[in-house]
Formats: C-alpha cells, sequence, structure tokens
C-alpha cells in the first residue's frame, strides 16, 4: 500500500465508515475509547469503565459478582433507516489475554430491567452499560461491541 494512500484511507476508517474496504478478512477493527464507530447497523461510541462493582441492581432486585463487575458504559444508534433490535452481546479481555462474556442477568440489572427484545427505530439509540464478572485484582484491557451474537465486533482499548 503506497503512503498516500494510507494517509487516504486512515481518516476515514477512524470515522467507522468503509472497514471492510481496509481491514483484512477475518480482522477486527481496533479503535480508542470515546472514538465514534460503526458496528453493523450501529454507531456506538464507549465512554466509560470501572472496575471493583460489588453489586448491581436496586435493594431488591440484583446481583453480586463471583469476583467482581467491571462495567463498559456506551452510547448507540441505529444508522439505517429500518428498526433494528439492539445491541446485547459484548465480550472482553483481560490484561491476561483471557475473554469474558458479558453477564446478562447483571446488564438487565443495572440498565433497568431493559427489555433487549424491543425494536430501536432509526435515528434513535440510548446509553446502556455492560458487565463483565471477572476475578478480583483483575483489570480490562478491552472491550468487544458485537452488534449480532457471533459477528466479528470492533475491539475497543481501554
Amino acid at each position: 500500500m503506497n503512503k498516500v494512500w494510507a494517509k487516504r484511507v486512515i481518516p476515514v476508517v477512524a470515522l467507522g465508515c468503509a472497514l471492510a474496504a481496509v481491514i483484512p478478512a477475518g480482522a477486527v477493527p481496533t479503535v480508542r475509547i470515546n472514538q465514534v464507530f460503526r458496528n453493523g447497523p450501529f454507531l456506538v461510541k464507549v465512554t466509560g469503565y470501572k472496575c471493583g462493582i460489588k453489586y448491581v441492581g436496586t435493594s431488591l432486585l440484583g446481583k453480586s459478582p463471583v469476583g467482581q463487575y467491571c462495567r463498559v458504559s456506551f452510547i448507540y444508534r441505529n444508522a439505517t433507516k429500518q428498526p433494528q433490535f439492539p445491541p446485547d452481546y459484548f465480550t472482553a479481555k483481560d490484561r491476561h489475554g483471557s475473554t469474558f462474556a458479558s453477564d446478562e442477568m447483571a446488564y438487565m440489572y443495572g440498565n433497568n430491567f431493559y427489555n433487549a427484545s424491543m425494536q430501536i427505530n432509526p435515528g434513535y439509540g440510548g446509553k446502556r452499560k455492560a458487565f463483565f464478572d471477572i476475578p478480583k485484582g483483575d483489570s480490562l484491557r478491552g472491550f468487544t461491541f458485537h452488534y449480532l451474537y457471533g459477528s466479528s465486533g470492533v475491539f475497543v482499548n481501554l
């Protein structure tokens, strides 16, 4: 790839557009926290994360982790012209390279019993939090947003 072409394409990738044209097949695109990216029908921005959470939910209904919860906060918007089911599948990597699936019950409690079966109309979105039960004393290296279960997703360096 010549350097002139690379300089023209990289800003497009940073905006989350035309990723398939630039990222090799099978590779997972990587972005930084607070960087907007597109994954499937959604424009997404990871806004923050926190580890060491001991309980998610209300005083009546909630869940405690085996280790500790790490919460990843993000905002998303349906960028298509059709209703879409909201994203609800996420993974994270810790500093040792282990992969963790999000805790679905903590996701429900931490997002005020959000109903993931309701479709999101074009132009609409919301704020959500994904929760990962990881060992005490560990920390997250990154978060992968998957718009569908089984999709390669986009990796966000934390």
